[in-house]
């Protein structure tokens, strides 16, 4: 093409009637789905129940667009082999039968010549060959590639619009002008430069562009808050065609710790009449999506606006925009059957996605990521529940999505027009807990509370608290680990033994009635996961709980100080009351994942899982949190957010949640991966109790002969726990916590806020004690026999040349000492993260900037341990520390 030719055609006036009858408009509305985001694309029966689905929701349109199908993008120029042309053309038949329009859409820019001939021969054969699979609409997208032709094409063309036109108008020409679409390259208005109105390159495309093209248009930015109806007729002005909203708000591909399952909502129906049609680009896992594109079908069908109430929350802790909804309670009493409401629609998709929960579906695992063939079902690690082995070949992803390697446990996640990044999870490494311990980003099982906080009627706040605290047996008090929630053998675990045969029908009955999903726990879920500008009402509810609570501990801490016998005022009741309602929400949303992990259909399981149980374990985390201002006595009105960056911390509720934690610095703490394998097993951190005392000692004792050859357990005393772990059980008992899972305590981690004055207690008390009740093993010294490590110990301890003072290095930037185990068997990766993040939530409370441990200088795997949860060896002058031993630390 000659450039006087390329300019006749840049000065054509293909003007588009924009002010078309609206009946003409809604007659051929287009409403449906965009698979368009960046990351693992959807298999081919994820695509066929997507087509029936809309289909009974009453909506017309699916577009193909994966970002990582190789073939869409980045080899857009390769045809489709023999077995991929079969798999297309079986794909857009399905969609055919259910009476959608398949529009298939490639994205050339980011590579192509536009005055190229072959490069134009490529395009249209592709799209030819498509053509033949049964294939009547496409679209051409130029999205997120940059602004420029090559020195080539400025010899042909006079812009960069011009050049993209040329090539839309002459494809749709070639395919005898089927439906076709185009996505600018400005495709929002924080793109348009400098402004739509004045965008010489939407300009270019609205004149010269075809008037039977379709353009899409995202709205104000990639990810649009609220739509108006003046900035689209704005747009229409420009691009003389009414456009096509491609919607981005419930993408998540641009935050790997996010999802989005509340409703289609900031886009007033008054838009209908002015928009050529609304394709939703929505979460990268498929099953979640079920309300956006339910609530998006009612959207469609209505012709006005229901008023909404407008929720609030403390202004202090909005760190993102609250919803604008209001509750689901709060819908109007009377709305025409033609007004939308966003929680009208909600409660309406909710009932439906229910059945959802119950069809037998199949999970399968990560895909090649040249080939996109997908591999042999997941299968469990550690006692997780299994999926099935059997599925049709449907199940796996279609061969021409070339795509990432992504897990099925997180599918992946990577915004629509904007962000690349995929979401990515690799596999548990389940070997060995040392070795792997602090792998990010999520780990195998969630944390848990250790009582029920409901008040007694015979009983304050504050005296059940406590009475809770001081129970014995007190994982036997956690909801979420009580039997009807446990997971029993046969019910839907991988080992279904003699147990399942002892039991009659109707306690299986109970039981599958009691892991059965309800409205409540979906709403719950909704909530939890809203919309990216907005919070859901009971994720408002625990932010504005959680930091009331934590902004109003110091009154229960002074009440704690005081030795009374006066019942508390009417403020700390309602301190250790709201406590206890924070507990039970904390314990609904452990109801909840356990509830999921018995859901029938796998792939909705796999889906949302990841994200119930990262949610759950920073609840947890919170929850724990709460507990130890109501049970601690050292707590300080200390308490400063930090001005850490956005991107410290995962995105979404989640996210804010961490924020009202005071530990700002220790971000990398709440880096873990979900297990691959959904799991019921629950993990419980609290504070120390008096009664724990003999399970941490057991600990220590097994975690010491681990670490030790030639040594077992009957070889060693109670020397070992009164050592290492005993001053800190004694003196610094507030500063204690311990994990626990089904079968007790299996780990602990114990600190003391001021080292240097807790090294002078156990010189003054603690030391002259052990002294006395164990003796120096003076007779085999004597007699030259060799010493036991417990002996060597005893030994060690009566030898004053062994007393070393803490480096004064270490006090200025570590004052804190803190000493940390767990048993090996424990393949949750997260739990030492989260236990430690408690514990420096404690510590940095009271003032306390940095923490330390001493260990061998010969023992490796707690030195790995260590660093993997960010401590550093710190390095002192040999004179001033026992040679055997080395400091690791980290800032808090």
């Amino acid at each position: 093409m000659s450039k006087m030719t390329e300019e006749c055609v840049a000065t054509m006036d293909v003007k588009s009637d924009i002010k078309a009858d609206t009946k003409d408009i809604n007659d051929h509305f287009i409403c449906g789905v965009v698979e368009g985001f960046y990351g693992r694309p959807w298999t081919a029966s994820q695509r066929k129940d997507l087509f029936i689905k809309l289909k009974r929701f009453g909506l017309n349109t699916y577009m193909y667009a994966p970002k990582d199908d190789l073939k869409h993008r980045a080899y857009w120029r390769e045809l489709y082999t023999v077995e991929e042309a079969d798999q297309l053309s079986v794909l857009i038949n399905a969609a055919k039968e259910s009476s959608i329009e398949f529009i298939y859409a490639l994205s050339p820019g980011l590579d192509i010549s536009y005055s190229s001939a072959k490069d134009m021969l490529c395009l249209k054969r592709k799209l030819e060959q498509v053509s033949q699979f049964g294939c009547n609409a496409f679209a051409l997208l130029f999205d997120d590639i940059e602004p420029e032709i090559s020195e080539s094409d400025k010899e042909v063309f006079q812009s960069f619009a011009s050049a993209q036109v040329s090539v839309s108008n002459e494809i749709y020409q070639s395919l005898g002008q089927p439906r076709f679409l185009f996505c600018p390259t400005e495709y929002c208005n924080s793109r348009a430069v400098p402004n739509v109105q004045n965008s010489e390159y939407l300009n270019t495309i609205g004149r010269t562009l075809m008037s039977g093209i379709d353009v899409m248009w995202t709205g104000s930015k990639v990810i649009t808050h609220t739509l108006t109806v003046q900035s689209i007729q704005e747009l229409s002005e420009v691009l003389r065609r009414p456009p096509v909203i491609w919607d981005n708000l419930h993408a998540n591909d641009y935050d790997q710790k996010r999802i989005f399952l509340g409703p289609y909502s900031g886009r007033s129906t008054d838009l209908i009449p002015h928009l050529r049609g609304v394709l939703t680009n929505p979460n990268c896992e498929y099953e979640p999506n079920f309300i956006p594109i339910h609530t998006l079908a009612q959207w469609s069908k209505c012709k006005s606006d229901a008023k909404c109430q407008t929720s609030s929350i403390s202004s202090d802790i909005k760190l993102e925009a609250e919803s604008d909804n209001g509750l689901i309670e709060d819908i109007p009493m009377h709305l025409s059957p033609t007004a939308y409401h966003p929680k009208k629609a909600l409660r309406l998709s909710i009932t439906e996605w229910l059945s959802e929960f119950n069809k037998q579906k199949t999970a399968y695992g990560r895909s090649n990521s040249f080939l996109n063939l997908s591999l042999p079902p997941i299968l469990p690690i550690v006692n997780p529940l299994p999926l099935e082995e059997n599925a049709s070949n449907d199940d796996k992803p279609l061969d021409m999505n070339t795509a990432s390697s992504l897990s099925s446990s997180s599918s992946p996640t990577t915004s629509s027009n904007d962000s690349n990044a995929d979401k990515t999870t690799e596999p548990n490494d389940a070997n060995e807990l040392i070795e792997s311990a602090i792998q990010s980003p999520k780990d195998t099982n969630q944390i848990l509370e250790p009582m029920d906080c409901n008040t007694s009627p015979n009983l304050s706040p504050k005296h059940t608290f406590d009475a809770q605290m001081e129970e014995t047996n007190v994982k036997n008090d956690d909801l979420d680990t009580s039997p009807q929630l446990t997971p029993k053998r046969g019910a839907n675990s991988v080992d279904s033994g003699e147990e399942m045969q002892t039991e009659c029908c109707s306690e299986i009955d109970d039981e599958t009635r009691c892991h059965q999903l309800t409205y409540e726990d979906i709403s719950l879920l909704i909530d939890l996961f809203y919309l990216p500008f907005e919070h859901g009402g009971q994720g408002l509810q625990f932010l504005n709980e959680f930091h009331w609570l934590k902004a109003n501990g110091f009154l229960v801490s002074e009440f704690r100080r005081k030795i009374t016998t006066e019942s508390e005022g009417p403020e700390v009741s309602e301190w250790y009351a709201r406590a206890a309602k924070f507990d039970d929400m904390t314990a609904s949303v452990g109801r909840l994942l356990t509830k999921l992990t018995f859901c029938k259909n796998r792939s909705l399981l796999y889906d949302l899982y990841p994200y119930v149980w990262d949610i759950k374990g920073v609840i947890s985390l919170l929850n724990s949190y709460v507990k130890w201002l109501g049970f601690s006595k050292g707590y300080r009105e200390a308490f400063q957010s930090g001005d850490q960056e956005p991107w410290v911390f995962r995105g979404g509720l989640t996210a804010e949640l961490q924020r009202l934690l005071p530990v700002e610095t220790v971000s990398d703490l709440f880096l873990y991966k979900a297990p691959e394998s959904p799991s019921s097993q629950i993990y419980t951190i609290r504070p120390y109790l008096p009664n724990d005392e003999s399970h941490v000692y057991d600990i220590c004792r097994k975690t010491f002969a681990l670490e030790r050859e030639n040594i077992t357990l009957e070889d060693i005393t109670d020397f070992v726990g009164d050592r290492l772990v005993g001053g800190f059980l004694s003196l610094t008992p507030e500063y204690c916590f311990i994990v626990e899972d089904e079968m007790g305590i299996c780990g602990y981690a114990l600190a003391a806020i001021d080292a240097q004055q807790f090294n002078k207690k156990l010189e003054i008390s603690w030391t002259p004690e052990l002294s006395r009740k164990y003796p120096a093993p003076t007779e085999k010294l004597s007699s030259g026999q060799k010493l036991s490590p417990v002996e060597q110990m005893i030994h060690d301890m009566h030898s004053t040349s062994a007393v070393y003072p803490i480096p004064d290095v270490i006090l200025k930037s570590h004052p804190s000492v803190l000493k940390m185990s767990v048993l090996p068997h424990i393949m949750d990766l997260s739990v030492p993260k989260r236990i430690l993040a408690c514990i420096i939530a404690a510590l940095k409370a009271n003032g306390s900037v940095g923490v330390f441990s001493e260990i061998s200088s010969t023992d490796k795997k707690l030195f790995d341990f260590y660093s993997k949860l960010g401590f550093l060896q710190i390095q002192v002058s040999s004179d001033c520390t026992n040679e055997m031993s080395i400091f690791m630390g980290r800032v808090i």
